[in-house]
């Protein structure tokens, strides 16, 4: 892919791909109680820079907000305005299809919204080829969950135990609370 020599190559470059992790039930267990219990939903919505090998994965439950365009452009802008101040200058991002999250107007217009400022580019993966090197990260927390099965875990719990797993590979997870999701929906109909 020529997006990711190029963000080798170049400081003030970043070539990432987005995408989010399926869904998870905590409290997680293999107790046969809790199959039949109602289990706080979360989300893993994952960016990761191809150039850098670096992740960062945004981290939030059912109670803070939902898994749709607002959240992935918020989560995106976030992004932006963060690496923007380190340097870099021009974004390229690619993601799959998905029109409910990340092909619709609501993202199309937090990318204007960035633009104004640097260069954004964003292209999508041919439908059935979406598999990428961000699928990676996902399983780093699987993998954490099911070593820690003989014990209940909560919510904070699974966070710390994946925080400490994903920090040795080189994954940044941010929590997120309800003040970074902004409502862009309302910039389209301005």
């Amino acid at each position: 892919m020529r997006n990711k020599t190029i963000a080798r190559e170049f400081n003030d470059v970043l070539t990432a791909v987005y995408d989010f992790q399926k869904v998870h039930g905590l409290p997680y267990g293999e107790t046969s109680i809790l199959y039949y219990k109602r289990k706080l939903t979360v989300f893993n919505f994952t960016v990761y820079e191809m150039g850098s090998r670096v992740a960062k994965c945004y981290v939030w439950d059912e109670s803070t907000a939902k898994r749709g365009a607002n959240e992935v452009s918020s989560c995106l802008y976030n992004y932006i305005k963060e690496h923007h101040q380190k340097g870099i200058k021009i974004f390229n991002f690619w993601s799959d299809n998905c029109g409910g999250q990340n092909r619709n107007r609501i993202v199309f217009a937090a990318y204007l919204r960035a633009a104004k400022a640097f260069q954004v580019t964003h292209k999508y993966f041919e439908k059935g080829h979406t598999q990428n090197e961000g699928d990676s990260v996902h399983k780093a927390p699987l993998i954490s969950l099911r070593r820690y099965t003989s014990t209940l875990l909560s919510f904070t719990q699974c966070t710390c135990v994946g925080n400490f797993i994903l920090l040795c590979i080189k994954i940044f997870v941010h929590h997120v609370h309800i003040d970074i999701f902004i409502l862009v929906s309302v910039y389209v109909f301005l």
